[in-house]
């Protein structure tokens, strides 16, 4: 079996999701409809892995969020030419104690002409300007969040939630959560139960907070903490709010769930065990490729449609790629179908006969 294992960073370019393997440094594209795979190119960053965390898109250049790279890289859509920004350290040694310069940053946004990059162990909010690459640190949260953190070897963000002009960002080293400002860069930190948290969705009503210690899926309101949802202690990967209803997706697809936020009644989705790094979406459908199986899975929006279940086909020279590169220690096989002729006698050649 042929697969390019797990998959983080991803974005939708048209019919196709673009997106880096964990495991690699290559930028695939795969499309929506048939699964059909193809090497766009071949980035930065030989050895290293988990190397971009995010892919956001400003008109025709994509930022590529670096976890373990050392810069946010841009790609121009129209040239292909890549280019570096570089995010400097702060300057203050003391928030510098539980930084890793392999998890820097987990997530990001866009938000008028502003980039705004989320710190995973990077002590800062990073603000970007987009017409001049102008760089904006925002730090007075990290003195308010380390003075009631309570797992040492844990991140500070992983996910946000953005509501009018605030971003909503759950502490994962901490029972709490931080708001900042969009406008004037400040930043509130709100205690909340006993709980460290990954993810959240803030309504009128109240906020769903996805519980990173226990697994449990909480509902916050009126200073009530209630329980929605047990996930078996599975960290959730993305919390997608549609209509009434949010879709907890889960590292292990098949403990992930629909919630309807009137009743807060949930009902487990019929997915296939496989684990998942990643999740995207757009007005139809979540989109996932798992590490267990080679194929993307779409879930519907439309909570009366089916899943489905796309085989990836690897072929060529992405199929050439990962063979020479024997993704995740596996021995694998192809035919001269698969991979063309030319390309199946240099590999020939690379392995030695």
């Amino acid at each position: 079996m042929i697969h390019f294992g797990h998959t983080e960073a991803m974005i939708i370019i048209e019919n196709e999701i673009w997106t880096i393997p964990v495991e690699s440094n290559n930028l695939i594209a795969v499309n929506i409809e048939t699964g059909e795979t193809s090497l766009i190119m071949t980035l930065p960053g030989i050895g290293q892995k988990r190397l971009y965390s995010k892919i956001i898109r400003y008109n025709n250049t994509l930022f590529f969020i670096p976890l373990s790279a050392e810069n946010i890289l841009a790609l121009n859509l129209h040239d292909y030419k890549l280019s570096n920004i570089k995010v400097n350290l702060p300057e203050r040694e003391e928030n510098l104690i539980n930084y890793n310069s392999s998890l820097k940053f987990a997530s990001a946004l866009i938000v008028e002409d502003y980039l705004y990059v989320l710190g995973c162990t990077f002590p800062a909010i990073v603000r970007m300007s987009l017409e001049t690459n102008e760089i904006t640190y925002y730090t007075d949260w990290v003195e308010k969040v380390e003075k009631y953190r309570t797992n040492i070897n844990d991140v500070y963000f992983r996910s946000y939630f953005k509501k009018d002009n605030k971003l909503y960002l759950p502490v994962c080293c901490g029972n709490m959560i931080v708001i900042f400002d969009l406008e004037d860069g400040n930043s509130e930190v709100q205690i909340i139960g006993e709980d460290t948290y990954s993810d959240v969705v803030v309504l009128d009503t109240g906020k769903y907070l996805s519980s990173k210690q226990s697994g449990k899926l909480l509902y916050i309101h009126s200073n009530k903490i209630e329980e929605i949802i047990n996930l078996s202690s599975r960290p959730t990967i993305n919390m997608y709010i549609e209509g009434e209803r949010i879709i907890v997706i889960t590292d292990l697809a098949d403990e992930s769930y629909r919630v309807n936020i009137t009743s807060n009644k949930s009902e487990k989705l019929e997915l296939k065990n496989n684990h998942i790094l990643g999740s995207i979406r757009d007005d139809k459908y979540i989109y996932m490729i798992g590490s267990r199986f080679p194929e993307l899975i779409k879930i519907p929006l439309d909570s009366n449609a089916d899943i489905e279940y796309i085989k990836l086909r690897i072929k060529g020279e992405l199929l050439f790629e990962l063979l020479l590169k024997d993704i995740g220690g596996k021995n694998l096989y192809c035919s001269e179908e698969d991979l063309g002729l030319e390309q199946y006698i240099k590999l020939i050649q690379e392995y030695g006969g």
